[in-house]
């Protein structure tokens, strides 16, 4: 019998465009990615030389890289990787064309991303360029929603890699049992909804300085092979951004490089290239002959973001102005019938870029924010210009509904009283208008407008009528709202709102923002019944919101209000942030954001709600392709048990619905994207209690604190160096410094989850219809979220600091001494094993 192989794969994701540098070809832009990618090819070339077979496979950004950075700056590097690809058996696999936030789009905005990926009418295909590609994905941010398992397959697509790392850096490793080192070094089978993918496991370099070394990590599997705890050969594919300065030499003492983990690519290269058992090779030469082991199933939304998830892309309020900008094109185009045919789906596509929403932390580098705005601006218009503009208001829908939600935008002088506020239409229920800005003169500036009609309809003509005497809202009894067995009321103790059903507390809300180690509680609110216009009951909750050393303080305004028989009680939020001053610089060869922050801030939570469930809570979510998926919170503690208690995770993304429920009690959001939209808008935290899971919804907030837990092959120095020296592991929540948000969410209780009716009621409220037409009241273009512009900063390449010199000063040095330990550890345990070695070693 043949004795089994290590396979090794060497994975360079090549993507020059950066949330954290600028488009300049020196160390403040894209000038390291070349410098980089070519030590990678000339590492390459040279070890081939000396008849070591290594390969690379590469996976390109398309739309940026290949399209103009490469060609313009470097084309000796697409020169060489196709030379490469042909003389040396290197792999080209796909990224996504635009380097995309693959999960979060559309069916047919996914499609075109893999498909112009291959080959498109600009030539920047991998096809196009290479010659041919594989049918495999590396996604980018290793984004990946359960749904897309039938959607990889209808493009071709036969594999997919995702990370299984010991880091924050990971896709699936703290969400499923731990596997066994045969099956997790090998391709399994993922099936959802009697579709099925191929993952292949994927690592990094912080896994090899996990074990130690990568000579360490290739003899313990060999080992394993031998005693027969495993029966197969296993393939350690270690997949990095090209740019990563962990493929250079490390600037330390030459001596010192020949040291594990410090040789940059050569040095992983010449650890293992005189083992017999070691055999190099690429993602679709293993799989050609190695079919999946095992069948995994996770249904959490994926990506490789701070805190294992998409807290890096979705959590900073520029994220939610651009996406919402990005929902509004998208509703006018379903409004005609059209995505891939729309006037504005090339635009969506590039601005669907990961790039334009992170990975950059507390905020994004300030040329690539600027690329973001024009391209969300530009989007919108296209698709403004297209659509048919009726005389009269129209809302528009892409498909028949009973339920029409719209944020309107009024004349100035209009209307001053929104009770006085009269709407008509054919078939007309009922209609509730809640206000949500005045212009400078007083009158009415935006209304929320709930309006039900008896019978579906694909769209709703709206009149208006100011000349009604003021009726006035239908008055609470006392300070309760209730709809739907939902009830809403001030807590006793705190004034702030709580949620009960039928008696019993449901959840509890809190408002703070953590800043400088300390939680800061909103002011306690003043509490009013809301005037409403039409058929409603409505209670406000504000109050201010101060900081420490603060130049402006800021606001909040929760309005709670019903619409007639509908079971949902909708919540209208409006918080402007309190601003301190920024004098915080990040400026590193890693990041570089050309401008300064305020470090203090560390959580921001404009309304959590925090539910206790037992260990059946589920939760259910729904994606952009408008897939409802599910998993168990019990996934956490059972994939690793520490991960009973956990800081922040966002696994949800938040097409318009997320729902949190245990068989017994359960609450459901949704939120009107075109208000304020978001990739995936609620993270939440997990605490065990004693009898329950206190579980925290954090809806357009972010949370902060300690990474998951993870297993280790080593000891856990890898986690350390990793949130001490990561520019990505910092909070997010300097962002939220002075920034405005507004945004439109629905509650209903859903103990089992939301019902059929539930679904369609919250979608309606989530899909909300395109705005077409109308005088004094039309659509509203105004944005939601507005971030608070800072002052710039002036940086210069020879002034950036390297990336190991960035850490905590506190625990690096103990850090640091913890990753030499297990390296020492490493080539002791390598000394003591018999390696079987290749008869004739390369000459080095």
């Amino acid at each position: 019998m043949k004795p089994h192989k290590v396979h090794i794969g060497f994975g360079f994701h090549a993507n020059c465009y950066h949330s954290y540098r600028g488009d300049t070809p020196d160390a403040l832009g894209f000038g390291g990615d070349i410098r980089i990618i070519r030590h990678i090819i000339h590492t390459l070339d040279g070890w081939n030389a000396r008849g070591v077979p290594v390969k690379g496979t590469w996976d390109f950004e398309n739309a940026y890289s290949l399209e103009r950075i490469l060609p313009q700056y470097a084309p000796d590097i697409l020169e060489a990787v196709r030379r490469r690809q042909l003389q040396n058996g290197d792999e080209n696999i796909l990224m996504g064309y635009n380097n995309g936030a693959m999960s979060a789009m559309t069916e047919d905005e996914f499609l075109a991303s893999v498909k112009w990926a291959v080959t498109n009418e600009k030539g920047s295909g991998l096809a196009d360029i290479f010659g041919s590609c594989e049918p495999i994905v590396r996604p980018q941010e290793v984004m990946f929603t359960p749904s897309q398992a039938a959607l990889y397959r209808k493009a071709g697509i036969q594999a997919v890699c995702l990370y299984y790392s010991c880091v924050p850096f990971d896709a699936f490793r703290t969400l499923i049992p731990q596997l066994e080192d045969e099956a997790a070094f090998n391709p399994l089978t993922y099936s959802y909804n009697g579709e099925s993918i191929t993952i292949l496991p994927t690592y990094s370099q912080s896994d090899l300085m996990d074990a130690g070394s990568l000579r360490w990590l290739v003899t313990d599997l060999h080992q394993k092979q031998q005693r027969g705890e495993i029966g197969h050969d296993v393939f350690l594919f270690i997949n990095m951004d090209a740019d990563s300065f962990l493929w250079e030499p490390f600037p330390v003492p030459a001596p010192l490089r020949k040291l594990p983990n410090f040789g940059g690519l050569g040095g992983l290269i010449g650890e293992v290239q005189d083992l017999d058992f070691v055999e190099f090779d690429t993602p679709e030469g293993y799989l050609r002959s190695h079919p999946p082991l095992r069948e995994v199933f996770f249904g959490q939304d994926v990506a490789d973001g701070n805190f294992s998830g998409y807290a890096s892309w979705a959590e900073k309020p520029f994220n939610r102005q651009i996406w919402t900008r990005l929902e509004r094109a998208r509703a006018l185009a379903r409004a005609e019938g059209k995505d891939a045919s729309s006037a504005s789906f090339e635009t969506r596509i590039r601005l669907l870029s990961t790039t334009h929403f992170g990975l950059a932390s507390p905020v994004l580098n300030v040329t690539r924010q600027a690329a973001a705005l024009q391209l969300s601006a530009q989007a919108l218009e296209l698709e403004r210009r297209s659509a048919r503009q009726p005389k009269d208001l129209t809302l528009c829908g892409s498909a028949p509904r009973t339920l029409f939600c719209a944020q309107l935008a009024l004349e100035p002088g209009y209307c001053t009283d929104i009770t006085a506020l009269e709407v008509k239409t054919q078939d007309l229920a009922h209609f509730t208008a809640h206000e949500l800005r005045r212009h400078p003169d007083g009158s009415l500036a935006a209304v929320y407008l709930v309006c039900c009609l008896q019978h579906p309809a694909q769209q709703c003509t709206l009149h208006f009528d100011t000349a009604a005497p003021s009726q006035g809202s239908v008055p609470l009894s006392g300070h309760r709202l209730e709809q739907g067995g939902l009830g809403v009321c001030p807590a006793g103790d705190t004034g702030f709102p709580q949620l009960w059903q039928q008696g019993k507390l449901l959840a509890e809300t809190h408002s703070f923002i953590t800043y400088r180690g300390r939680r800061v509680g909103f002011a306690p609110p003043v509490y009013t019944p809301l005037a409403l216009g039409g058929e409603g009951r409505g209670l406000r909750f504000s109050g201010e919101i101060h900081l420490p050393g603060e130049l402006e303080p800021g606001r909040y305004q929760f309005d709670f209000f019903t619409s007639g028989t509908l079971e949902v009680i909708f919540l209208a939020s409006t918080v402007r942030y309190p601003y301190t001053r920024e004098k915080d610089r990040i400026s590193s060869q890693a990041s570089n954001l050309g401008r300064a922050t305020d470090r203090g801030w560390q959580e921001t939570a404009p309304l959590a709600f925090t539910l206790r469930l037992s260990d059946d809570a589920v939760l259910c979510k729904r994606n952009f392709m408008a897939d409802l998926s599910r998993f168990p919170l019990s996934d956490f503690w059972k994939a690793f048990p520490r991960n009973a208690q956990m800081d922040s995770f966002n696994h949800q993304l938040t097409g318009g619905l997320l729902c949190l429920s245990d068989g017994q009690q359960g609450l459901a959001l949704a939120h009107d994207r075109q208000v304020l939209g978001s990739m995936a808008h609620c993270p939440i935290r997990l605490r065990t209690e004693p009898q329950a899971r206190a579980v925290t919804l954090n809806p357009f907030g972010t949370f902060y604190g300690k990474q998951r837990a993870y297993p280790t092959r080593g000891n856990g120095c890898c986690m350390d160096l990793y949130t001490a020296t990561m520019p990505q592991a910092q909070s997010l929540a300097p962002a939220y410094n002075g920034a405005f948000e507004q945004s439109l969410q629905a509650l209903c209780f859903a103990p089992a989850g939301p019902d059929e009716q539930q679904q369609e009621l919250l979608c309606s409220i989530a899909d909300s219809p395109a705005v077409l037409g109308g005088e004094l009241v039309h659509a509203f273009t105004e944005d939601n979220a507005l971030p608070h512009s800072a002052p710039g900063e002036t940086s210069h390449p020879g002034r950036l600091r390297a990336v190991a010199l960035t850490g905590e000063k506190a625990t690096l040095p103990r850090t640091a001494l913890r990753f030499v330990w297990n390296m020492l550890r490493a080539g002791r345990l390598c000394r003591k094993a018999r390696l079987p070695k290749k008869k004739q070693s390369p000459q080095q």
